[in-house]
C-alpha cells in the first residue's frame, strides 16, 4: 500500500464482515483533513431503464455538495458510487488532504486494495475484462497524483442508511441527481 492511502483492513482480527472496514477511526487531531461524504444511487439497478444519481456532501449549504445525474449508458450504483468518489476527488485541492466516507464496501476495496492485481492482470478477471475499470483508473490516477505531491487520501467506510447524517445527505443528494434529465 503506498503512503498516503489508508488500507480497509488494519486489524488482523475481526468478529464480523462490518469490523473489516471500521479500522479508520477519525480523531480531533485531524482538523487538517477535509471530510466528504459520497453515495450513489440507482433505480431499477441492473435492469433496463436504471438511473442513477450521484451524490458529494462536504456539509449543510457547503458550494461543493453535488448532486447529478450519473453520466453514461451504463446505470448502475456501482458505477455511481466510484464517480461520487471521483467527484469528490475532484473537488478537493491537490494538497489538501482528504477523508472520504462511503457506504460503498465495493468502491473503496476497488480503489484501495483489488486494483493492485487487475493491474498486474491486465484490468482482467476469470469472468473477463474488470467492470468501471474506466472510472477506478481515473481515481487511482487522483490518488496517485495526490501521493505525489505529498498529501494524504484516506477512506472509511460507513453503515448505509444509518444515523450518520453525512451519509444520509450523501444518499439524498445522490437520490436526487437520479431524478435529474440525462444531458444530451
Amino acid at each position: 500500500m503506498e503512503e498516503g492511502v489508508e488500507p480497509l483492513n488494519k486489524k488482523k482480527k475481526k468478529k464480523s464482515a462490518e469490523d473489516d472496514f471500521e479500522d479508520l477511526i477519525v480523531t480531533d487531531d485531524e482538523s487538517d483533513i477535509e471530510p466528504v461524504y459520497t453515495d450513489g444511487s440507482a433505480s431499477s439497478n441492473g435492469r433496463a431503464g436504471a438511473v442513477a444519481g450521484v451524490g458529494v456532501y462536504f456539509g449543510t449549504g457547503d458550494p461543493r455538495n453535488i448532486s447529478e445525474r450519473l453520466k453514461g449508458e451504463v446505470q448502475t450504483n456501482q458505477r455511481a458510487e466510484l464517480t461520487a468518489i471521483l467527484r469528490a476527488l475532484e473537488s478537493v485541492p491537490l494538497d489538501q488532504k482528504i477523508r472520504i466516507f462511503s457506504d460503498s464496501k465495493y468502491s473503496i476495496s476497488c480503489v484501495t486494495e483489488w486494483y493492485v492485481n487487475w493491474q498486474k492482470n491486465g484490468w482482467k478477471t476469470k469472468d473477463g475484462i474488470v467492470k468501471n475499470k474506466d472510472l477506478i483508473e481515473a481515481i487511482r490516477t487522483k490518488i496517485d497524483e495526490r501521493t505525489q505531491a505529498g498529501t494524504g487520501t484516506f477512506f472509511q467506510w460507513v453503515k448505509g442508511h444509518a444515523a450518520e447524517a453525512g451519509n444520509v445527505a450523501a444518499d439524498k443528494l445522490a437520490v436526487q441527481g437520479a431524478k435529474l434529465k440525462a444531458e444530451a
